[in-house]
């Protein structure tokens, strides 16, 4: 995915956003009681927003900054919330009956004024297929106007200028463990083909985009051997080696014996991982990434769906 580069970013323009949002939610509120607004108050969001449009330069980056000027007002609304309370609260009250301080589509559609062709331009910027959700920048719980858009993952920590959190994916429990390359003891060809995999990891960035190579899908290794063999230290240096935080994923948390519930947990937990510099170990694999058997009963069928559904989230 591509992202919000992270960067530390000066606090006044998204000052400014956030602002300008509460101005704005002030304003429906006020709308929706049939009082007019003050001149006073129309210039001052007037003043606004030519603030925040000078500034937008400064705080968004990278994939975010490519996205118009709508699906932008859209991204920083969905973000308000996690970086000021305020909006959250402001957000639930305008949204009566929900306990959630994300705003809905409806609520936006009210919030920034959209209408007429622009309406249009707005649904058509919250479509799955559209940059804000194909680049998983915003999250929807399928097309409910009135469902809330939440930041995608590692949004809001790359756009505020913050640390990740380093909470595991759903299903996950983190490594500690930090080991060096000094610490496997493997034969050479083994070795190289560790260290290879490394090199693929760290240069695939500048072999597809900057060189135009094919995008093959992965990195995905596959770790073969009895117990103690050293399957999670060579996972553990490689997480090292890179920087990135090591997950085990335990397959007995995500495995369910209901019709569907598998599907639905390896989704929260690709969701949640996906566009996140992590390394994700899929402990027992051969539990699940299993070959794809003889139907012969309902529940082999079913078994091959969550084989088949596996693999495609990891495509």
């Amino acid at each position: 995915m591509e992202a919000v580069s992270e960067q530390n970013i000066s606090t006044n323009p998204l000052s400014l956003e956030w602002q300008r949002l509460e101005l704005l939610g002030q304003c429906l509120a006020q709308g929706r009681q049939g009082r007019e607004l003050s001149g006073q108050a129309l210039d001052r969001l007037r003043q606004l927003q030519a603030e925040v449009e000078a500034g937008r330069g400064r705080i968004l980056s990278g994939s975010a900054m490519n996205l118009s000027t709508l699906e932008q007002d859209i991204l920083l609304a969905v973000v308000g919330p996690e970086a000021e309370p305020r909006l959250g609260w402001l957000f639930q009250q305008l949204q009566p009956g929900t306990s959630q301080p994300y705003p809905s589509p409806a609520l936006l559609h009210e919030l920034l004024a959209v209408d007429g062709d622009e309406a249009r331009a707005f649904y058509r910027a919250l479509d799955a297929e559209a940059p804000l959700r194909q680049r998983r920048l915003i999250a929807a719980e399928g097309d409910d106007p009135y469902q809330p858009l939440r930041p995608g993952p590692g949004v809001v920590a790359r756009l505020l200028g913050r640390r990740d959190s380093g909470r595991a994916p759903p299903g996950a429990s983190r490594v500690s463990r930090r080991p060096a390359w000094a610490d496997l003891i493997l034969p050479a060809d083994t070795f190289a083909m560790l260290q290879e995999y490394l090199h693929w990891i760290r240069h695939r960035e500048t072999v597809v985009e900057g060189w135009g190579g094919l995008d093959t899908g992965g990195p995905v290794a596959l770790f073969a051997g009895p117990s103690g063999t050293g399957k999670t230290l060579a996972a553990a240096v490689l997480a090292t080696e890179l920087g990135w935080p090591l997950y085990r994923v335990d397959l007995g948390r995500l495995v369910s014996k209901y019709i569907g519930e598998t599907e639905k947990n390896l989704n929260t937990l690709f969701d949640a991982a996906h566009g996140q510099s992590m390394v994700l170990q899929f402990d027992e694999a051969d539990s699940l990434f299993g070959q794809r058997g003889e139907v012969r009963e309902a529940r082999d069928r079913y078994a091959n769906l969550e084989v088949s559904h596996l693999l495609a989230r990891i495509e």
